[in-house]
Order: structure tokens, then sequence, then C-alpha cells
């Protein structure tokens, strides 16, 4: 399409103030007409400009510059060996992972040792315990009737606990060194059921004058520790120390 563009003419030489023209009815009324007709106005664009948008629009959009085109060409410096030799750097040989040997550490060890211990223990302890407790049971209703006569003078049989107890501890410490591997009695001196009657004994004199109730309540909470935590902690103790004691004799420990 093309534009037709007009050859400039002389201009002509006009007076610099308009002639005032009175307006008509008819011109009021084709002036109403037009500007209720007319499109909004827009700027005038000058003719080359009107061309050169004319065919800038049938060419299409121009492509949009990428971030790289925006920014410009990037320099890359020479490596040392490209300065020196003017050659590209080699390839990075990549390297496989050696694998390491698995080797125990001495807490490996250890805790499989103590677990083994663990194991062996367990049964030999829980059943010395169960007999302990229930001799410890029996000398506490002895206790309660005893107090109950003559709460001042009442005092634990020493020989008699040792009698009826020490012979389970003992019992345990043998087998508990035998399950670590040693032979015969373990030849260690529990001394279990006089630490017992040594606990009752110091309550009974404190409670001297205090009559049956408080004593005997006094003296049943020494019984009570030790059927529930005491007699427990003490025998595995000694379990242990049994059972370590014979492992450490094994060859090549």
């Amino acid at each position: 399409m093309k534009v037709p563009v007009a050859e400039p003419e002389a201009i002509e030489q006009v007076d610099d103030a308009p002639e005032a023209f009175a307006a008509t009815p008819d011109d009021e009324s084709e002036a109403a007409d037009e500007a209720g007709n007319a499109e909004p106005e827009t700027e005038a664009v000058p003719a080359d400009d009107a061309i050169t948008g004319l065919f800038a629009s049938l060419r299409g959009p121009a492509p949009l510059a990428t971030p790289a085109e925006e920014a410009g060409p990037v320099s890359v410096a020479p490596t040392n060996d490209e300065e020196e030799g003017g050659s590209a750097p080699a390839a990075v040989e990549k390297v496989e992972p050696i694998e390491a040997d698995v080797v125990g550490t001495v807490a490996d060890v250890e805790d499989v040792e103590f677990a083994e211990q663990e194991s062996a223990l367990l049964p030999i302890t829980n059943r010395a315990l169960r007999a302990v407790k229930k001799q410890i049971l029996e000398f506490q209703n002895v206790m309660l009737e005893a107090t109950k006569a003559d709460p001042d003078g009442w005092r634990p049989d020493g020989e008699e606990y040792r009698l009826a107890i020490d012979p389970h501890v003992h019992a345990l410490v043998d087998e508990a060194h035998q399950a670590g591997g040693g032979e015969g009695a373990a030849g260690i001196d529990v001394e279990f059921a006089k630490a017992l009657v040594a606990a009752v004994d110091r309550a009974a004199e404190t409670m001297m004058g205090a009559g049956y109730r408080e004593t005997s309540a006094s003296l049943g909470r020494i019984y009570r520790s030790w059927r529930s935590d005491e007699a427990e902690r003490r025998l595995i103790e000694l379990a242990g120390a049994a059972y370590r004691a014979a492992a450490a004799t094994r060859p090549g420990s």
C-alpha cells in the first residue's frame, strides 16, 4: 500500500488574524453531528514515520534479545597452560573411591561382650533373686511378730540369715563364674546376708523406745527396700564380677 506524499507548495501569505464568522443554525447542527460521530483524536504521525511503521508491521515483531546478548560477549581469562603452550587443560581423571576394610572399634567389641554377659547372666540372676526375696519376706514376717512382743529388745539373728540366704548367693556367683568360662567355684566372699542384718540392726537401734508401731514400720521399710531394689542390685554386681573374672582368663583375652 502506497501512501501518496504531497509535494510542497508555495505558502500563501495570510493575515495574522483570521476573519470571524458568525455561526448559523445549520452550521451548528452539522458541527453537533460531526462531534457525535467523530472518533477520539490521535496525535498526527508524519508521513515518513507512517511509512516506516507500515513496513515494520509487515515484517512482524522483532525477536527479543536473550540475557546473554544483552549482557554482551563474556571474556574468559586464559589459564596458565593456555598462556604458556596454548593448549586446553587436560580432562580430570575420575578416581573411584577405595573401599576401606571394616574394623570394629573398641566400643563395638565392648558392646558385644556386654550383650553376651547379659544374655548368660539373666536367667541365673533371676533364679537367685526369687529365692533371696522369698527368704527376706519370711524374715520380715518374723520381725513383725517379734517386735510386737518386744519392740526394743528384738534383733535379727545374723547366723540364721546367713544360712538361709547366702547359699543362694554362692550358687549364683559360681554359675556366673562358669558362664564366663571359669571352672569350679568362684571363691568370692559374698557377705550378702551380713549386709542385710547390719541394716536392720541400725534401724532397730534408732527406734529404741518408739513402740511397736513405729519400730515395726521403720524396720519394715528396710526389708521392703531390699526386696525391691537393693537385693537385685547386689546380686547383679556379684554375678557380673564373677563372670568378668572368668572371662579375663580365656585364651586371647
